[in-house]
């Protein structure tokens, strides 16, 4: 994932707590895979030694990771 979403998702992170009085459940993304097909993906965010991170396969995170991979969106729930 670029550098500019992580940033950005770090601060709409602060801000969904600050807005729901709860931290999001799951991080939505919307992205164009390499084949030029949009795919949408919902990973579950879990805290591990106060830390967050987000439940992904192997497959997806291949997907999410590949060069030519596009980001279009992203949400928290």
């Amino acid at each position: 994932m670029p550098i500019r979403y992580t940033k950005d998702i770090l601060k709409d992170f602060e801000s969904f707590q600050d807005n729901h009085n709860r931290e999001p459940e799951y991080l939505v993304l919307g992205i164009r895979k390499p084949n030029g097909k949009v795919k949408v993906l919902k990973h579950k965010i879990v805290k591990i030694n106060n830390t967050n991170h987000f439940e992904v396969n192997d497959k997806e995170s291949k997907l999410v990771n590949h060069p030519e991979t596009q980001i279009l969106n992203y949400m928290l729930i």
